[in-house]
């Protein structure tokens, strides 16, 4: 994931199930140069790089991988695509997250799939701190479809997230590093949403939600964010409808002006629908567009 950081020259990928170090033939160096990630909350939250083939044995991972396994390609996820429906689908999560009992190990544990928006998915298995950058893998297909960033599952509810594997900037970065050609991206058929936030000094307490009020599912979330005074740009592709857009500050005391001078701009259909926003207490809502489609004026009577 983004927010772990961006890799080192001197950093070695161990691939072991235990909390030592894997043997120097299963340890990998990272190819710096074809590194790219984004730390821009829930939903654009994702990084990937090249590995370098071993040391020793002059493997690729992958390969080393499916020598052990046993199986041509058995050492690689297969990236697959986001189910159209959460409905009867399930999530598994595999990583290296703290836990009472052997913290650090690998651990797997699968979960239903319990949603998506256009860049992020939710789901219930169980993760943890350090579980930040494991394959989202859609237990129905064996494929991933996303990478992990964010914890929010508790003892009363809620869910954990990730990136989608076919979030535009993520898509395009692994169709490089797979040699694949990038095809133009699909234009938006509908109207595009825009909203533009400027960081205070406390991001972490940001958050926000797009409601469509017509159907009364939510459309898309962000945050929280963890980059003080930047600019972060999200869009969505939006059918026609009514929407409220929601921004909220956990602390209670808005973006602006205490304690840097945050801001955030909305735009839909290319019109600037709220500028310069940022004072408010713990939540601020524009609500904008109509459950009603537009009627066609009437013709004017014919003049003699």
């Amino acid at each position: 994931a983004g927010h772990c950081g961006t890799p080192s020259l001197s950093l070695r990928i161990h691939f072991t199930t235990g909390t030592g170090s894997a043997p120097v033939e299963d340890q990998y160096a990272v190819d710096i140069f074809s590194y790219e990630g984004v730390n821009g909350g829930v939903g654009n939250d994702w990084g990937a790089g090249r590995l370098l083939p071993n040391s020793r044995t002059g493997k690729l991972p992958g390969v080393a991988q499916s020598e052990k396994c046993g199986s041509p390609g058995c050492g690689w996820y297969t990236l697959g695509t986001v189910p159209a429906s959460a409905s009867g689908n399930n999530i598994r999560i595999t990583g290296y997250g703290t836990a009472a009992v052997d913290s650090r190990s690998q651990k797997t544990h699968v979960g239903p799939f319990v949603g998506f928006t256009s860049t992020s998915l939710r789901y219930v298995p169980d993760t943890t701190g350090g579980n930040s950058g494991s394959p989202v893998i859609h237990e129905e297909t064996g494929h991933a479809i996303g990478v992990h960033s964010h914890g929010g599952c508790s003892s009363t509810g809620g869910y954990n997230q990730g990136t989608r594997i076919d979030h535009a900037a993520f898509a395009s970065h692994v169709n490089y590093l797979l040699n694949i050609p990038t095809s133009a991206p699909t234009p938006c058929a509908y109207d595009i949403f825009r909203f533009l936030l400027t960081t205070d000094n406390y991001p972490l307490e940001t958050t926000w939600t797009l409601v469509n009020q017509c159907t009364g599912i939510e459309t898309a979330r962000g945050g929280p964010y963890s980059s003080s005074g930047t600019l972060f740009v999200e869009e969505e592709c939006l059918p026609a409808g009514e929407y409220t857009f929601t921004i909220n500050d956990s602390y209670g005391d808005g973006i602006c002006c205490g304690y840097g001078e945050g801001s955030y701009t909305l735009e839909y259909k290319g019109v600037t629908i709220k500028e310069e926003g940022g004072s408010f207490s713990s939540f601020e809502s524009t609500t904008f567009g109509s459950c009603s489609p537009p009627s066609d004026s009437p013709s004017a009577s014919p003049s003699d």
